[in-house]
């Protein structure tokens, strides 16, 4: 038995048209489950309800892809009054980028931050210097000096 480790949030639709956020904690994954129906693991998740976070564990089984055209299968399980059916493959690929932009995040140059409390970023790559804009209030900022008109 393998133990994942994701801390993610997911945003998950419940019956009806309400949404809420959970956050996967871990899975424990049995290697040797790999016919439809078999038991995979169990994961474990916070599930917001009714002004409670509740830590809840739940059973991860083996079913059939959800394209019908493909015949694999793939470790699935559901969270309690939801429709959607969350994968291990989902969670391994949401991770995986979530790794990437952490990465990204470490290299990316700093532009300052806004009056708002947002980051600046450049408007043109071609022109990183030029103008400037915020990306969670839409604030532009022009340096004049570094506009490709001014030469």
């Amino acid at each position: 038995m393998k133990q994942e480790v994701f801390l993610l949030n997911k945003k998950v639709r419940l019956f009806g048209d309400e949404y809420v956020n959970v956050h996967i904690k871990e899975a424990r994954i049995i290697d040797e489950a790999n016919n439809i129906g078999d038991f995979k693991g169990q994961i474990d998740i916070v599930y917001p309800f009714a002004g409670y976070d509740l830590d809840l564990t739940l059973d991860i089984h083996i079913e059939k892809a959800s394209d019908d055209w493909i015949w694999e299968t793939d470790a699935v399980f559901r969270v309690p009054f939801s429709e959607e059916i969350i994968t291990l493959n989902e969670l391994y690929h949401d991770s995986f980028h979530k790794l990437e932009e952490k990465k990204c995040r470490n290299i990316i140059i700093d532009y300052g931050k806004c009056s708002c409390g947002g980051s600046l970023w450049p408007m043109y790559d071609e022109f990183p210097r030029w103008i400037h804009y915020c990306d969670s209030c839409d604030t532009r900022q022009e340096e004049p000096g570094y506009s490709p008109l001014a030469n």
